[in-house]
């Protein structure tokens, strides 16, 4: 693996777990915001992980960082939203939604 695969693959695991000091580490030393990274059966965005997983401060810190809400996953097109959803976690869909200027 190269050094941008492993940053990208920390990050995701980092939001994914709700890590913020971590994620805004590995942001420092060069991760993707936007990447779905190779490595794991990863399929979507930090966003998208820190979505389903109902992580709400990492929602805000991601898209205060410039995460995309609207980029789909590369398993059932999705954004993050949808993935809140699919979570049960109904207040960080529509905050998304809302952060996405729409109400998919």
């Amino acid at each position: 693996n190269d050094r941008q695969s492993i940053l990208n693959n920390a990050f995701v695991y980092a939001c994914m777990h709700g890590h913020i000091d971590a994620a805004h580490v590995l942001l420092d030393h060069g991760a993707e915001i936007n990447v779905i990274p190779g490595g794991f059966d990863y399929s979507g965005t930090a966003l998208h992980y820190a979505a389903l997983n109902g992580h709400r401060e990492m929602v805000e810190f991601l898209i205060a960082q410039g995460a995309d809400v609207k980029l789909k996953d590369t398993k059932v097109g999705a954004t993050a939203a949808g993935w809140a959803e699919h979570g049960g976690h109904d207040e960080i869909k529509v905050y998304l939604q809302a952060a996405s200027g729409g109400t998919h």
